[in-house]
């Protein structure tokens, strides 16, 4: 849940300041908003990774408490 947060505010923050600023979020500059919004978009996505793992982990912790149904003869 935090990561979701976390991705959602990150990227948001960088993309917004990106576009107030002029420049592309995803690369560090020479000043300090720049470095900010760089910051913020490493954070987001560094939440998107985290999110993606965190989601793979429980689908394989839901396939491998499956029970199996036995079939019914109709």
């Amino acid at each position: 849940m935090w990561s979701f947060l976390a991705m959602g505010y990150g990227f948001m923050t960088a993309l917004v300041m990106g576009g107030v600023i002029g420049t592309s979020p995803f690369a560090p500059g020479g000043t300090l908003a720049t470095f900010i919004a760089f910051l913020s978009a490493v954070v987001g996505i560094l939440g998107a990774f985290v999110a993606t793992a965190v989601t793979l982990i429980g689908v394989r912790a839901a396939l491998d408490s499956r029970v199996a149904v036995p079939p019914t003869s109709g």
